[in-house]
């Protein structure tokens, strides 16, 4: 009994903390400092993976906030550079929060085609690719770089095979 009780102040405390943290980094990008802004980013924040705007609708919405609230939330934070937007193989969109030291901002992905998973790659795993070499004048803004296959376990036989 009392492990359970350890547990569960154990996530408050990281959510509320994951609360915190999102409220420093809106203040500090200049806006304002709302309820919605602050569950949303604070999702971002946690998660190890790029979400779709529906698992963060899925997660805010027991506290009132529809989807269109979210889609402009994203689309605030994105303009804000708080989040940015990963493209997937499947023509969709994904979101992941920003670093705030910017040469960790840009990271390759790993996504597969069957299940539709999304992983982050660190930036230090690619120190073998070369960039090409860019047009006199040309500045790279954003970089956006995601491994397409098979995960391991769409990989796994199926049961009726």
């Amino acid at each position: 009994m009392q492990l359970t009780f350890i547990i569960v102040t154990s996530r408050r405390a990281s959510k509320e903390r994951w609360c915190d943290q999102a409220k420093q980094r809106l203040r500090a990008a200049g806006l304002r400092v709302t309820t919605p802004r602050t569950l949303v980013l604070s999702e971002l924040m946690s998660s190890d993976t790029p979400l779709r705007a529906v698992d963060l609708i899925d997660s805010v919405s027991a506290q009132g906030i529809d989807a269109v609230t979210v889609y402009r939330i994203l689309d605030t934070l994105t303009n804000a550079q708080l989040a940015r937007a990963v493209e997937t193989a499947q023509r969709g969109r994904r979101f992941e929060v920003c670093s705030p030291k910017a040469e960790l901002s840009d990271h390759p992905h790993l996504q597969c085609r069957h299940c539709g998973m999304m992983q982050c790659l660190e930036p230090s795993s690619l120190q073998a690719l070369s960039v090409p070499t860019l047009p006199p004048g040309f500045q790279v803004e954003h970089i956006n770089l995601c491994f397409t296959g098979v995960c391991a376990r769409c990989q796994q036989p199926t049961q009726s095979e």
